[in-house]
């Protein structure tokens, strides 16, 4: 049967040290224009931005493959619970959704994800 699996992504190596990391500028403090050339040229793109303060979740399952409505529950979920998604994104293969959350937000997110997603079988 295909699962759904829930991770977190931030660029902190450790949970525990997110918030520390957030406060730190996430080691990208004073690198900015230095990426930011670095993505336009090797890209092309028109702007770049940062954007501080986000945990990643990765929602993922080979049962979420041409599944109309994941993204509806997910969304949902976490408006019911009054969490903000500043970012989604969902690849080609529908195998996987990434979203970003302020920091702060991230431990109920989880929680609230694993509740309706996983907790329901």
């Amino acid at each position: 049967m295909p699962r759904t699996i829930l991770e977190c992504h931030t660029s902190a190596t450790k949970r525990e040290d997110a918030s520390k990391q957030s406060k730190q500028g996430n080691n990208i403090e004073g690198k900015e224009d230095e990426i930011k050339a670095d993505i336009i040229n090797e890209l092309g793109a028109e702007k770049v931005e940062f954007e501080k303060g986000i945990a990643l979740i990765a929602v993922v399952g080979e049962g979420m493959c041409y599944k109309p409505g994941i993204i509806a529950k997910v969304s949902t979920a976490l408006a019911n619970d009054k969490i903000n998604i500043n970012i989604i994104s969902q690849g080609g293969s529908e195998r996987s959704i990434i979203l970003g959350v302020d920091v702060k937000d991230y431990k109920s997110a989880m929680q609230t994800l694993y509740r309706n997603l996983l907790a329901k079988r």
